[in-house]
């Protein structure tokens, strides 16, 4: 199973162009099964009031599911996950926040294999808000039963307490790395992961150069 994580800053590449449209077709070259998307937006006047979720659906020939993570009037801005399974079901997790407003979406995805719960997120830019993220997250992992995925932006570093304090005990393996992420298009920094618990890396994962944002996106395989 073909997983990614990509952080696509509402679709603005570094070389200026905003589309959604481009990033979609992305994850259909790549053959991916699994996508979690951060930053994507709709009902917003910068990215002509698209909804790039929509967008992403239609140009990658996958399922959707989004959530906000910010919402102000019609413009919500948050996660969203592609699937070339189908998705039996989603919710949005609210996630304790300082600055701006944080959730994670959580999906249950009918695989080849069996179900499987997804959860994409995008945390903080404060670590101790990022602390207080995980452990709402490792709450929401510990009522799970069956394998998930939990991938994302998490803002920080492999081995900074944030991290540590997700690995720690929760049964979550990283599947990616140790190639940085952030930022493109000559990435220094290691912010974008893949966790997974009940499945296992099926060789090593793969950092995508493309101008398509300000992060690179993450390509792991599972089984």
């Amino acid at each position: 199973m073909k997983l990614i994580t990509y952080n696509i800053q509402a679709g603005l590449g570094i070389d200026g162009v905003r589309s959604a449209d481009r990033i979609g077709r992305l994850a259909a070259d790549l053959g991916a099964d699994i996508v979690g998307l951060q930053e994507v937006e709709m009902g917003s006047p910068r990215s002509l009031f698209v909804n790039q979720a929509r967008r992403l659906a239609e140009s990658s020939g996958m399922g959707c599911a989004f959530a906000h993570g910010f919402q102000r009037g019609p413009w919500r801005f948050g996660n969203c996950i592609l699937s070339r399974f189908p998705i039996r079901s989603s919710e949005r997790l609210g996630l304790p926040s300082t600055g701006e407003s944080r959730s994670a979406l959580s999906a249950l995805i009918d695989t080849d294999t069996g179900p499987l719960h997804v959860i994409c997120t995008h945390l903080g830019l404060d670590r101790e808000e990022r602390v207080g993220q995980v452990q709402a997250l490792r709450r929401s992992l510990d009522e799970i039963i069956g394998p998930i995925v939990l991938m994302g932006d998490f803002n920080d570093f492999p081995d900074s307490p944030p991290i540590l304090a997700l690995l720690d005990g929760s049964g979550l393996v990283d599947i990616t790395g140790p190639g940085p992420t952030f930022p493109a298009p000559s990435p220094t920094s290691r912010i974008d992961y893949i966790f997974v618990r009940g499945l296992a890396a099926d060789g090593p994962s793969e950092v995508i150069s493309t101008p398509f944002s300000d992060h690179l996106p993450v390509l792991a395989r599972a089984l």
